[in-house]
């Protein structure tokens, strides 16, 4: 067979399996939050059709408003759990590459980057923690919003019945989110956090037969294609 054909099959395979990372979406809210808020985006995640492998992106973000005591936020971290039968965590930046967009839109000049960590919460649940610490330059003050992080997600099972699950901050125990003003007061009480919630349907046999159906279709197209190749060779 040929080479360029052989490519081209598993192209067309490695399509079927894999989908397009969503894009991380760190310039502005699609679901603006009003008063002190955390939230993740996109709130609603529907898997319905998507295969194993398929990759997509959350992103969080925050809008602060009015604090008390203090009036500036120079540290932030998240903990976000995830049901670990169906899905894993891969990665996670900020938004503004080497620094999040919302320090970087408030004057921040330097911060002291944390590594993200991808481990197990519980029997059921994973967890994604990471954060960022104001070094110089302004500090994100009152009246300040924007996007923090993006973490890509990759789907590794489809369960047997339609399943709902959750991206969910943790607030309490060890570890959790924090926010910490200037003066390295906690926060976080005083913001509203939201969820997102995300869809996958159970799997069908008409998911296996349809990626077969492809294949085949293509591997026929194929087939034909190197016959007629060979036979307008020259003897």
């Amino acid at each position: 067979m040929s080479r360029k054909y052989i490519i081209l099959l598993a192209t067309t395979i490695a399509m079927i399996i894999l989908s397009i990372t969503w894009p991380a979406n760190a310039g502005v809210p699609s679901e603006p939050h009003s008063g002190n808020a955390m939230w993740i985006e996109p709130s609603s995640v529907d898997l319905r059709g998507k295969a194993v492998g398929y990759k997509f992106n959350i992103t969080t973000w925050i809008n602060l408003t009015s604090i008390d005591p203090g009036n500036e936020i120079g540290a932030w971290q998240f903990v976000i759990v995830y049901e670990k039968a169906y899905l894993k965590a891969a990665r996670a930046r900020y938004t503004e590459d080497t620094i999040s967009q919302w320090f970087k839109d408030a004057g921040v000049t330097q911060t002291f980057p944390i590594t993200p960590i991808f481990a197990s919460f519980n029997t059921t649940h994973n967890y994604v923690q990471y954060g960022e610490t104001w070094l110089s330059g302004p500090k994100a003050a009152e009246g300040t919003s924007g996007s923090l992080a993006w973490i890509e997600l990759n789907v590794t099972a489809i369960p047997t019945e339609e399943f709902s699950g959750k991206f969910s901050f943790i607030t309490t125990g060890t570890p959790r989110c924090k926010l910490q003003d200037e003066e390295n007061h906690a926060v976080l009480d005083q913001f509203l956090l939201s969820e997102s919630i995300y869809m996958i349907p159970e799997f069908t046999p008409l998911i296996l037969i349809t990626s077969l159906m492809i294949t085949t279709c293509v591997s026929a197209v194929l087939a034909t294609k190197i016959r007629k190749k060979k036979q307008t060779k020259p003897a």
